[in-house]
């Protein structure tokens, strides 16, 4: 059946039966939860955030431990840097101003961590480190100077934090207890509490980042042939001033990088300047010493080893002939002056010494065994050319790097 549905319009429409059905279920609301429904509901994402929580812990304390342990270990390799760069190593006081300024952070960056506690910078008790003698005031901070160190003492140091409660108070910025309670926390194993630790501290929030100062530095030796009148001098990073050698031999620990000048006595002419180079270990819980840098001053000029050596004074011609060989194989000086070769400065002296023979042999009636004035002005010509091209072959100063 049909009934009519008549619109303003005046037009009649046909409504079926269904059309009335629909147009009764459009005007009921949706149910809506219950209360024991969402109840329900609610307990289940309880239950399920519980059994998700200690994963879901578990996995931000690892994040934070990841975090935090490169943040050590930027920190470390910001204090490499500092050393090299200015050639000093920073004490407590100044630690995290220094580092700060290295790695180009906040100072609170580098103290405090994300948790809020204060980072601990921790030099072994036992390190000394300077110029003979070592006392127990010398320790950090360290400027190197002219002389050097000593052969560093237990150069070692810590950067410690607690993701956790703050650190124990037997670990504190600038010293430890005593020597055996850095030697414990240094032995342990990460994560871990030191064998016979008895100064509390969760273990496993504290994160530990070592530095063996060891393989910083370079001994050097610096000698002076017995033979030679004079003393040679040498400076350090050409911001002092050439000094004589304050023993023969001389010899200290220098940081690596450093630039090692020898001059001529008096410092008047720089002959060389080489830059300390170190070599790197895998062992950072080791001393380590590298190989070393050694130079002799012999005859006004610095030599890797002696070249002339003790027994110089002999002149047989096997002798000479070597001196000559060595000289005439070994590499161009590339920082002299004009186009001398090695050549050129030994003819040079085949000159000087032909003009003396001369000189001293051939007999005039006033002089009738040799040495006669008048023959002396080649002679003294040919020694003055001789030694002035030696001295620009041999000793024009070196440029720096």
């Amino acid at each position: 059946m049909y009934t009519q549905c008549h619109h303003r319009s005046g037009t009649v429409r046909p409504i079926s039966r269904g059309d009335r059905s629909t147009s009764a279920a459009a005007g009921r609301r949706p149910r809506a939860f219950s209360l024991l429904e969402t109840i329900g509901v609610l307990a289940v994402m309880a239950i399920l955030a519980l059994a998700l929580l200690p994963s879901l812990m578990k996995e931000l304390t690892l994040k934070s431990h990841e975090s935090e342990a490169a943040s050590l270990k930027t920190i470390i390799i910001g204090l490499q840097d500092y050393v090299g760069n200015t050639r000093r190593i920073p004490g407590p006081a100044t630690f995290a101003e220094n580092i700060a300024l290295e790695l180009g952070w906040l100072v609170s960056d580098v103290s405090t961590n994300t948790r809020g506690n204060s980072r601990v910078y921790l030099p072994d008790p036992a390190l000394r480190i300077g110029p003979p003698p070592l006392t127990p005031l010398s320790t950090l901070p360290y400027v190197q100077g002219n002389l050097g160190s000593e052969q560093p003492i237990n150069p070692r140091v810590m950067v410690i934090s607690s993701l956790g409660a703050p650190l124990p108070a037997t670990i504190t910025t600038g010293a430890a207890t005593d020597a055996a309670v850095f030697e414990q926390i240094w032995n342990s194993a990460d994560g871990t509490a030191p064998a016979g630790w008895t100064g509390g501290g969760n273990w496993d929030d504290i994160l530990i980042q070592r530095l063996n100062l060891d393989p910083l530095f370079v001994p050097v030796i610096l000698n002076n042939d017995p033979l030679t009148p004079t003393i040679g001098w040498y400076s350090i990073d050409n911001t002092n001033s050439p000094v004589v050698l304050p023993s023969v031999p001389f010899s200290a620990f220098y940081l690596v990088g450093t630039g090692l000048g020898l001059h001529t006595t008096g410092g008047t002419f720089l002959q060389v300047e080489q830059v300390l180079q170190g070599v790197a270990t895998t062992n950072n819980s080791s001393a380590f010493l590298a190989a070393g840098t050694s130079f002799v001053y012999e005859k006004g000029v610095w030599r890797g080893k002696l070249f002339m050596s003790t027994d110089s004074q002999k002149h047989g011609g096997v002798d000479l002939q070597a001196a000559g060989d060595i000289f005439l194989s070994g590499p161009r000086n590339v920082y002299h002056t004009g186009t001398l070769t090695q050549h050129d400065i030994v003819v040079d002296m085949w000159y000087y010494m032909s003009n003396y023979i001369y000189w001293a042999t051939t007999a005039t009636p006033s002089h009738p065994g040799g040495f006669d004035p008048a023959n002396r002005a080649p002679v003294i010509a040919s020694q003055s050319t001789m030694a002035g091209d030696i001295t620009t072959y041999c000793n024009k100063k070196a440029s720096a790097y």
